[in-house]
C-alpha cells in the first residue's frame, strides 16, 4: 500500500525553472510535500542532509548531470538509488533504454503528461515498499 500523498516527500530537480515550477504546482495539487534543486550538486548537498522518498531529476544539467547526481546517491546507500525517476528531453531511445535496462531507472521524456509523473511516483513507493 502507498502512503497518502501527504506523507510523501519529493525532491524535484532541473535546471529549467518553468519545468521546475510545473512539477511543483502539479505535485503539490496533489498533496506532495515538494524539495527543488536548480542542478545535481544542490539536490546532492540536499540528499546528504534531508530524507526523500522519491527524486525526480532531470538528466542533463549543469555542474552535475542527474546520471551523476543517481550514481552518487547510490554511494550513500540506504538503497536511494531505488527512489529515482528521470524526466527528459534530451536522451536518444537507444541510450534510455540502455539505462533503464542497466539501472531499472523509470525515465519520461519531454513533454510529459502530469498522470504519467502521478503514476510513476506510485510505482516507485510501492516499489520501495516491497
Amino acid at each position: 500500500m502507498t502512503p497518502s500523498p501527504s506523507a510523501v516527500r519529493v525532491l524535484l530537480v532541473d535546471d529549467e525553472r518553468p519545468i521546475l515550477d510545473l512539477l511543483t504546482e502539479m505535485l503539490e495539487l496533489e498533496g506532495y510535500k515538494i524539495d527543488t534543486a536548480r542542478d545535481g550538486a544542490e539536490a546532492f548537498d540536499k540528499l546528504r542532509s534531508r530524507s526523500y522518498d522519491v527524486v525526480i531529476s532531470d538528466f542533463r544539467m549543469p555542474r552535475m548531470s542527474g546520471r551523476d547526481l543517481y550514481d552518487a546517491a547510490r554511494r550513500l546507500g540506504g538503497g536511494l538509488e531505488r527512489r529515482f525517476v528521470f524526466i527528459t528531453g534530451e536522451m536518444d531511445p537507444q541510450t534510455k533504454r540502455e539505462f533503464i535496462r542497466e539501472t531499472g531507472v523509470p525515465v519520461i521524456s519531454k513533454p510529459f503528461r502530469a498522470e504519467a509523473v502521478i503514476r510513476v511516483i506510485r510505482d516507485t513507493l510501492a516499489a520501495v515498499r516491497d
